[in-house]
C-alpha cells in the first residue's frame, strides 16, 4: 500500500503527460479490482461496467486535486466517488423508469412479451382490473348522481338558517 501513495504522491508532483499516463496506469493497476467489487455489489452486471468506467474517470479527472497522505484518506477518496458516481446512476435509472408510456403502448408490449413467456390467467386479470385494456368497454367506476328536481338547490348559509344553527 505504501506503493500506492508512493505513485499517487508522484503523480501529483509530475507535470509531462506521458509520465502522468504511466503512473495513472499503475494507480488503476491498484485500485481498480477493490473498486470493481464495490460497483458490482452495488449495481446490477448490465449497468455495473459503464458504472465502473465512470467512476475510473471521475478518478482520473480528479486525481491531482487529491490533498491526502495516507493510504486511508486514499481509498476514503475514492470511495466517495465511487458513491456519487453510483447515486448518480440509480438517479438516472430511476428517471428512465418513470417515463410515462399510453395504456394501449403498455398493452402490446405486454402482448409481444406473452409471446415468450405466456402470463397466467391470475396475472392477466391482475392486468385488467388495475389497468383496463382500451379494446375493452369498461364503465366508469364512478359518475356523480344527477341532479334531482325534488331537491331544493339551498346554498350553504339558507340550510344552516333552516336547520336552526344561525
Amino acid at each position: 500500500m505504501n506503493d500506492l501513495m508512493k505513485l499517487v504522491r508522484t503523480y501529483r508532483l509530475t507535470a509531462g503527460l506521458s509520465q502522468r499516463l504511466t503512473l495513472a496506469e499503475q494507480i488503476f493497476r491498484l485500485i481498480e479490482p477493490d473498486l470493481r467489487l464495490f460497483v458490482y455489489g452495488a449495481i446490477a452486471h448490465p449497468a455495473a461496467q459503464d458504472a465502473l468506467q465512470e467512476v475510473l474517470k471521475a478518478i482520473a479527472i480528479s486525481l491531482g486535486k487529491f490533498q491526502g497522505s495516507t493510504v486511508k484518506e486514499f481509498w476514503g477518496w475514492c470511495y466517495r466517488i465511487a458513491r456519487n458516481k453510483l447515486n448518480d446512476q440509480f438517479r438516472k435509472e430511476y428517471a428512465d423508469r418513470m417515463q410515462p408510456v399510453p395504456p394501449d403502448q403498455l398493452w402490446q408490449m405486454i402482448e409481444a412479451s406473452a409471446q415468450d413467456a405466456p402470463i397466467s390467467p391470475a396475472v392477466r386479470h391482475d392486468l385488467q382490473y388495475a389497468m383496463p385494456h382500451p379494446r375493452q368497454a369498461t364503465a366508469p367506476r364512478y359518475s356523480p348522481p344527477a341532479k334531482s328536481q325534488n331537491r331544493p338547490n339551498l346554498s350553504l348559509r339558507r340550510l344552516c338558517e333552516a336547520r336552526g344553527f344561525f
